[in-house]
């Protein structure tokens, strides 16, 4: 039913996530980040591979091409990088045996050596603010 918040769980190289949903405002105010973040061009991939951008993260072609737009234009943002990506990441909660809680407060405990992790968790997360489950 559109209007309330939804959560959805995921398991992501072998760990349990839950995606809370942005509210309506969250997601307004977050939108013009991620387009600054991506630039229209990126942007226009990412929307036209859907539900599997995923699979286009894994080409390294397009996945060089968005982290060398990403870095440039985040260092340009309040924050830069570091904060744009914890705020992307609001409303993801990891459970695991050595991790538990806020992704954001975790973050180095989880993406030191794993960057495309915080990649994958960030895209769920958008993609999970903006289609309905």
């Amino acid at each position: 039913m559109p209007g309330i918040v939804s959560e959805s769980r995921r398991t992501i190289d072998g760990r349990a996530y839950t995606f809370r949903q942005w509210t309506a405002t969250e997601s307004l105010e977050r939108m013009p980040v991620i387009v600054a973040l991506l630039g229209e061009d990126l942007l226009g991939i990412v929307i036209e591979a859907g539900k599997d951008t995923e699979q286009l993260l894994l080409s390294a072609e397009v996945l060089g091409a968005a982290i060398v737009k990403v870095a440039k234009n985040a260092t340009a943002m309040p924050g830069g990088l570091v904060g744009v990506a914890r705020d992307l990441l609001h409303g993801v909660s990891v459970e695991s045996e050595q991790i538990t809680g806020a992704v954001a407060d975790n973050f180095d405990a989880l993406f030191t050596g794993d960057l495309g992790l915080l990649l994958k968790l960030a895209s769920e997360q958008i993609k999970a603010s903006f289609t309905r489950p």
